[in-house]
């Protein structure tokens, strides 16, 4: 039996749900910048680093979203948000890592 995760009520397979998932990390850091609750992306991803366990070999999240290129991101995001609701909707702060990349 392969292991599932239950989204909004929906079984979902571990696979699918794990590279879904994926981006959720970015889109908090991403909250917190918009709202000033961080100043700068790069501490935003240190601190996700050392304080949360994120990859150190990605740069951090703000930066491995800029790598994976911000429209790949929000475009994912926006495909999860119709597939599984609001909570994985694009924080409009997007636009501005987009212009800060």
């Amino acid at each position: 039996m392969r292991p599932v995760y239950i989204i909004d009520g929906a079984r979902t397979p571990f696979l699918k749900a794990r590279s879904g998932l994926g981006p959720f990390t970015p889109v908090v850091c991403v909250g917190a910048l918009r709202e000033g609750v961080v100043d700068d992306a790069d501490i935003a991803d240190g601190a996700m680093i050392f304080g949360a366990g994120f990859a150190p070999f990605r740069g951090g999240p703000l930066h491995y979203a800029k790598t994976r290129g911000v429209d790949n991101v929000v475009s994912t995001l926006r495909d999860l948000s119709q597939k599984y609701g609001k909570r994985f909707a694009p924080d409009p702060g997007w636009d501005q890592l987009k212009k800060r990349a």
